[in-house]
């Protein structure tokens, strides 16, 4: 399928902002989606998530990630669908497969947001997205684990002592 007449639209990072984020710090911008190549996948945002982590990640400060470059897309959690595959086929567990998907990102950072390894559905049981980060790791790339057991997702609910958390569900 052809993406010569289909564009989308991102929100950049414009600049810093200094106080309170202004309409002038983000930019609202049409791209063209470039052809997916063997083995990917062409994904459309369903739902995106507005964060306090946001506001961190426009920002230059040390934290437990790099921060978003002046131009690039912004960051955030969400969930997304499949609009069109390249050359992919239902791998199931076979691992192998990401190994070879992988091989040329590990120089990009994963961010893992539900690591378990495995998952129960039903009577079957399934490997997970930590099981996924795990091959990308092993390769040499790095994975940030954000997410239960992990202790990011913990230090961003408590902020000093005293504190209490209650954590429900298996991810963010």
């Amino acid at each position: 399928m052809t993406n010569s007449n289909r564009t989308y639209k991102s929100w950049r990072l414009k600049t810093r902002p200094s106080g309170e984020i202004k309409n002038s710090d983000l930019e609202l911008v049409d791209d063209v989606i470039p052809e997916i190549s063997k083995n990917e996948i062409l994904v459309r945002t369903i739902y995106f998530s507005l964060d306090p982590t946001n506001r961190i990640w426009m920002s230059d400060v040390d934290q437990y990630m790099e921060p978003v470059e002046i131009g690039d897309i912004m960051r955030a959690g969400g969930s997304l669908g499949v609009v069109e595959e390249s050359n992919v086929e239902d791998q199931g567990d076979n691992l192998n497969f990401y190994k070879e998907l992988f091989k040329d990102q590990i120089n990009k950072k994963m961010i893992c947001t539900n690591p378990d390894l495995i998952v129960d559905r039903g009577h079957k049981r399934e490997l997970c997205a930590g099981s996924v980060a795990l091959v990308f790791e092993k390769l040499g790339g790095e994975v940030i684990y954000f997410g239960k057991p992990f202790p990011e997702v913990y230090n961003q609910a408590i902020k000093n002592q005293g504190k209490k958390a209650l954590s429900i569900g298996d991810n963010l």
